[in-house]
């Protein structure tokens, strides 16, 4: 009696099970691409955020001198210039009464990628002369 023995010659990776592979290695990097892309924007928002939080501190650190805000500002970011449109309420610190608490409010805005951005700072202002 003879015995058979068949050897399975087919070791390796069929073609379908690379095709698989290589898809599900797709899908990840399109999602981590995706993932860096919303990172990269958030990032990029958060940082005209905070120039515009600056640009309102350094508008009422004028005002707290006596000296008028202007009515915008221009600040470059990633070579992207960005404009701030400021609105100063009251507009002139000569309004404030002297001897007294003041109010202040101070609105920046911005647009970015078709969408408006405002950022409001309200503190008290005390003149004494």
């Amino acid at each position: 009696m003879e015995t058979v023995v068949k050897t399975n010659r087919n070791k390796g990776f069929s073609l379908i099970e690379l095709l698989v592979a290589i898809v599900i290695v797709l899908v990840v990097f399109l999602a981590l691409a995706y993932a860096l892309t919303v990172y990269n924007q958030l990032n990029v928002l958060n940082a005209l955020r905070n120039e515009a939080v600056k640009t309102a501190q350094s508008c009422v650190e004028s005002m707290r001198v006596m000296q008028i805000c202007p009515k915008e500002d221009n600040v470059r970011y990633r070579n992207y210039t960005m404009t701030y449109a400021i609105q100063t309420q009251p507009q002139d610190p000569n309004n404030f009464v002297k001897g007294t608490v003041n109010d202040l409010t101070v609105n920046v805005s911005y647009d970015y990628k078709g969408k408006h951005y405002t950022y409001t700072l309200q503190t008290k202002v005390y003149r004494d002369e």
